[in-house]
């Protein structure tokens, strides 16, 4: 019985945890720190499905993650889709 109920509060922290993530997210959507924006797809279904790409507004902010990984294609996507986003322009 005590097997089930570890599992049980396992599964509301994990609830727990990912609404605090969302939460977390919407802040930085709010104070335009980051864009969240959906995958693109040609189902409505899998656009609402899938999980948001983020991008950093201000792409300074990319050198902290530097020392983990050098990944100049994500940095690349990430100012052109800033300069999309500037200009109004619909992302995917």
């Amino acid at each position: 019985m005590d097997d089930g109920r570890a599992m049980l509060n396992e599964a509301r922290n994990h609830e727990l945890n990912n609404r605090t993530i969302s939460n977390y997210l919407h802040y930085l959507n709010e104070a335009f720190f980051i864009i969240a924006k959906e995958k693109f797809s040609f189902s409505p279904r899998r656009r609402k499905m899938n999980p948001k790409k983020i991008y950093l507004t201000d792409t300074g902010f990319t050198v902290l993650g530097r020392a983990f990984s050098e990944n100049r294609g994500r940095l690349l996507e990430n100012v052109v889709a800033i300069e999309l986003f500037s200009r109004e322009l619909e992302l995917y």
